[in-house]
């Protein structure tokens, strides 16, 4: 008999159909907000916890984000809110909010900020210090890659996405010994939406292993099992995973 590939999938949440009628005046005072340079009108704009690149730790709060304010945002950023215009520069995503030049900034349907994809040149320098202090967290044979992606925990295992080129690498380490039990490279991606959703796929002895990565599910409520629950779960970075065989008729 062939072998087929059985996935399952559980989705820990439900989307609800909605429509959202665009209001312009409030993406408008969004815009103002940032002309009068008010920190503390701007901070009022966005909800929380706003991810920032891996491993630089999300911002869980109005003041901490007061506090990261200019790593956040700079004057290029800044500037280009400013002269943004409603009708030529933002898009509406239904039930993602809004966008500012296809995926700059995010606003949800309540009108809060809550994606911001931009990096300031404060926020790279931090990003190069991380990364060069996780290499060495490493053995030496796996410290040569690009960009650390993921890390989380498990019941038994930590588990660890790394990138180098268009290509990813998944380890499995033991929680208790530290002891790496398994390596697998030449993992590729798949586009999940517009927002920048994706997923991660693995290929060995006849087993999948994949990650499917929810880039602003900022609830970090579990939405992904392969299959199983995730009750058992230490959710870092909201990406759970599991081992799925390929199952014999």
């Amino acid at each position: 008999m062939k072998r087929k590939t059985l996935i399952v999938v559980f989705l820990c949440f439900s989307f609800l159909k909605v429509i959202y009628a665009f209001d312009g005046e409030k993406l408008h005072r969004i815009i103002e907000a940032f002309k009068d340079n008010d920190r503390n009108e701007i901070s009022n704009m966005f909800v929380f916890p706003i991810s920032r690149r891996y491993p630089i730790k999300k911002i869980e709060s109005r003041e901490e984000f007061l506090e990261r304010y200019d790593e956040i945002l700079d004057s290029e950023l800044i500037n280009l809110i400013m002269d943004s215009k409603i009708e030529n520069d933002w898009s509406e995503v239904g039930w993602r909010g809004y966008t500012l030049k296809a995926g700059v900034l995010w606003v949800n349907n309540n009108y809060k900020i809550y994606a911001v994809n931009y990096e300031t040149n404060a926020e790279k320098l931090k990003w190069n210090k991380l990364v060069d202090n996780d290499k060495k967290g490493l053995p030496r044979e796996l410290q040569d890659y690009d960009a650390p992606i993921l890390k989380w925990k498990m019941e038994k295992n930590i588990i660890r996405v790394d990138k180098t080129g268009d290509k990813y690498r998944i380890i499995l380490a033991n929680v208790i010994s530290k002891k790496i039990e398994l390596v697998l490279d030449n993992g590729n991606s798949r586009s999940e939406g517009s927002i920048g959703n994706y997923s991660i796929d693995w290929i060995r002895n006849k087993r999948i292993y994949s990650v499917y990565v929810d880039v602003y599910d900022f609830k970090n409520d579990c939405y992904l099992v392969f299959p199983g629950d995730c009750k058992d779960l230490y959710d870092y970075n909201n990406a759970i995973t599991r081992e799925v065989p390929i199952i014999e008729e």
